[in-house]
């Protein structure tokens, strides 16, 4: 049970207003709510009944969320919600995402922060514009203007007495391709959550966010090795040459390419080969990058159609 508490319900920056609540929360029951409405909108076929069953997981969530109680309340009957906490315990964020009848998808995000405002919990509301934004790839966004996506791993990496987070997610764009991302995410001096932090340097360049699309048809492996600081994934490349470009045509081959961690950036090495001497890889990155080379083409071989 939650008590009394002040509602400080933030977007991006904080509001003026602050409602007042005046009867206890009963926090298993608004999980029942909440587990109602994630699985009306997976069986519902009208897009507007879903958004108003959405409105209301957001209404509930803009309720209980600020409720100390909650930010180690697991949630563990809601379907199809995504949690994850960050590595050092700063936030928790639920994710989830709408599929629309034109095979697009919406995508909605509420950060809850460990702090405290008047003994409530802050929490930030994540809006959706990914279609609007251009140049997203460098693109300076917040909380109002977020390019959607439903989140996987957080990584945490503290400089000094500044921790920035790298978010792994994924976009389901449409029906002919999907999104992979990875951005980085700080929190500004107010507290509130920004997607500035340009750390991603691909050769001379510098990105706030990498966004690799590929087939619908396809798999893109994405993953963090913690041990070496790196994060891996599948190389991409058009099924044919006449493909190059339109990306809703790209596989991934059997090499990968990675970002290394090095002194508050990530590094892009293009088919990273531990036997190439101008990458400059420690021993145990070589050692991980031959053994997954090598389990790579094993399971290439083993789902061959032409395997004997």
């Amino acid at each position: 049970m939650c008590q009394k508490f002040l509602i400080l319900f933030l977007v991006a920056f904080i509001f003026p207003g602050i409602k007042l609540v005046s009867q206890d929360l009963d926090i298993a029951e608004r999980e029942d709510s909440l587990r109602f409405y994630f699985e009306s909108i997976s069986r519902e076929k009208n897009d507007s009944v879903k958004i108003r069953y959405n409105n209301e997981i957001i209404r509930i969530f803009e309720e209980v969320l600020v409720c100390p109680e909650t930010f180690i309340y697991p949630f563990d009957s809601v379907k199809y919600l995504g949690k994850l906490s960050s590595p050092d315990n700063a936030f928790r964020m639920f994710n989830w995402n709408i599929p629309m009848n034109d095979r697009t998808n919406r995508y909605f995000c509420i950060l809850q922060s460990s702090k405290k405002y008047n003994d409530s919990l802050i929490i930030f509301k994540f809006r959706d514009k990914s279609a609007d934004i251009n140049e997203p790839m460098v693109a300076m966004l917040n909380g109002n203007n977020w390019y959607g996506a439903l989140y996987y791993k957080i990584i945490a990496n503290k400089e000094r007495k500044f921790t920035t987070y790298t978010l792994l997610g994924i976009n389901f764009n449409d029906e002919f391709s999907n999104k992979k991302i990875i951005e980085t995410l700080t929190f500004g001096k107010a507290g509130i959550p920004e997607f500035n932090a340009a750390q991603i340097v691909v050769g001379k360049d510098r990105y706030r966010r990498l966004i690799f699309e590929y087939s619908e048809k396809a798999v893109m492996t994405m993953k963090y090795e913690e041990a070496l600081k790196m994060i891996v994934f599948d190389h991409l490349y058009p099924m044919q040459s006449k493909y190059k470009g339109d990306y809703k045509y790209y596989v991934p081959d059997v090499t990968n390419d990675a970002l290394y961690y090095k002194e508050g950036k990530w590094y892009f090495v293009e088919k990273i080969d531990p036997s190439n001497p101008a990458q400059n890889w420690s021993a145990k990155r070589r050692e991980y990058i031959k053994s997954r080379k090598e389990a790579i083409v094993n399971e290439k071989r083993k789902n061959s159609v032409f395997n004997e």
